[in-house]
């Protein structure tokens, strides 16, 4: 029985480090409502916004983010993802 990978979020941050100005792409995974957040390595959240059926699978962000790494965390009902930015 093959795995099923077909419903996996995967997403790409451009570009990546960043200076706060950054794309990301969730490769044509469509969902309703999802929660994105941002998390410095301390575990505090700098930021967070309800995502609401991305459909065109990019989101643009314009940060003002002290320099370092996050975590960026997008979850729906179904999925939970997480991949690091890092800021320069």
């Amino acid at each position: 029985r093959m795995s099923d990978n077909g419903n996996k979020i995967v997403m790409n941050i451009a570009p990546n480090p960043s200076n706060g100005k950054f794309t990301v792409n969730f490769n044509d995974y469509a969902f309703d409502n999802a929660a994105m957040t941002i998390t410095n390595m301390m575990g505090s959240v700098v930021y967070s916004e309800a995502l609401s059926s991305v459909s065109n699978s990019t989101q643009n962000f314009d940060l003002d983010l002290n320099s370092g790494v996050y975590l960026v965390k997008v979850a729906d009902d179904a999925n939970e993802f997480t991949t690091r930015v890092v800021i320069k």
